[in-house]
């Protein structure tokens, strides 16, 4: 939430990847004459390769809060996942338990 807070954006170079490993991607950028590193996932991994440019997001606050990829979009596209989760959610519940209470079984008496 910072990192989208305080956004400042930089091109880092992809120093390793593991793909296997949930798209991990190492990276390191520079900000102010220092060069920082980090990791996160990167949904294109296998595309990557050591030395290819990747765009960062940083916290202009603290740069060590860092992340590949643009922050506001990835807390926008998380925060309307989590919004359709809760409204599924919240009517597969209303199905499940408080439908079936709610009818009355006919008996063929």
């Amino acid at each position: 939430m910072s990192v989208a807070r305080h956004q400042t954006a930089a091109t880092g170079t992809v120093l390793k990847t593991n793909c296997s490993n949930n798209n991990d991607v190492s990276y390191s950028f520079s900000v102010q004459g220092r060069t920082l590193e980090g990791r996160d996932n990167w949904i294109d991994c296998r595309s990557l390769k050591p030395g290819d440019n990747l765009p960062i997001s940083f916290s202009s606050a603290d740069p060590t809060r860092n992340m590949a990829g643009d922050a506001n979009a990835r807390l926008i596209a998380e925060s309307i996942s989590i919004l359709i989760a809760s409204i599924l959610g919240s009517i597969v519940v209303a199905i499940v338990f408080v439908y079936p209470f709610g009818r009355k079984v006919k008996s063929d008496r």
